[in-house]
């Protein structure tokens, strides 16, 4: 006997109405953001997860950790992913009021 199924966009829409659903996604979106430009990045330099894994001194699972944009990535650990993929990290702040500065650090 199958269970029934209904589509994921429609169990997000229910999860959606709950208010700490919905500030735990707010919450993870920043790390979703840098996952996502990992993964394209990582693909462009044509290299696998284990190949990035081995230049940044980490295991593959760390780097699949890291692309789903889970959990808060370490400072360090981007900066070691950058520099494996030949790129600065730049640091910055993005003031609400529209000023605006030069880079706050490239690591």
């Amino acid at each position: 006997m199958t269970m029934p199924t209904r589509p994921l966009t429609d169990l997000d829409r229910e999860l959606r109405q709950d208010p700490e659903y919905e500030a735990a996604l707010e919450e993870l979106e920043p790390y979703e953001q840098i996952a996502r430009q990992l993964v394209a990045f990582r693909i462009e330099n044509g290299l696998s997860q284990a190949e990035l894994g081995r230049r940044c001194g980490v295991s593959q699972p760390a780097i699949a950790r890291l692309e789903r944009g889970e959990h808060e990535p370490r400072l360090s650990t981007l900066r070691r992913v950058a520099h494996a993929l030949d790129a600065d990290l730049i640091l910055d702040f993005s003031f609400r009021t529209g000023k605006r500065r030069k880079h706050l650090a490239t690591l």
